[in-house]
């Protein structure tokens, strides 16, 4: 949604620099997790891959930063142009990386109402 508003021609110049600020970190945490995940997993393909994650976001993140100080410095279409094509590799990178993430091997253990509870509650709900 912030590249979204970051691109948007009704965007004020206070707008592009939230948004800009959002994604900044927002990509900041995600490279964060990348790190703890891949600090976490035995796996080495797995860590290989948050490693590389971390860097496509941090890549891609400091490529639309360049384009969005252009665009803050002239609000011309071409440059609104050149930050929609950045976004775009962003956009991506967290694609990919949700995607994996999302494998069951690393998505969190969803909770379970224990026996105990259910024989606690039941016929309270």
């Amino acid at each position: 949604m912030a590249c979204q508003n970051l691109v948007d021609p009704d965007s004020s110049p206070s707008q592009v620099l939230s948004s800009a600020t959002i994604v900044a970190k927002h990509t900041s945490a995600l490279c964060n997790a990348c790190r703890l995940a891949s600090s976490k997993t035995a796996n080495p393909t797995a860590k290989r891959h948050f490693v590389q994650s971390a860097k496509e976001v941090a890549n891609s993140t400091a490529n639309l930063v360049k384009t969005i100080k252009a665009l803050d410095g002239d609000f011309s279409q071409e440059n609104r142009n050149t930050c929609l094509g950045a976004t775009a590799p962003l956009i991506e990178a967290v694609e990919n990386l949700t995607a994996f993430a999302s494998n069951p091997e690393f998505a969190s253990v969803p909770a379970q109402i224990s026996n105990e509870v259910r024989l606690h509650t039941s016929g309270h709900f």
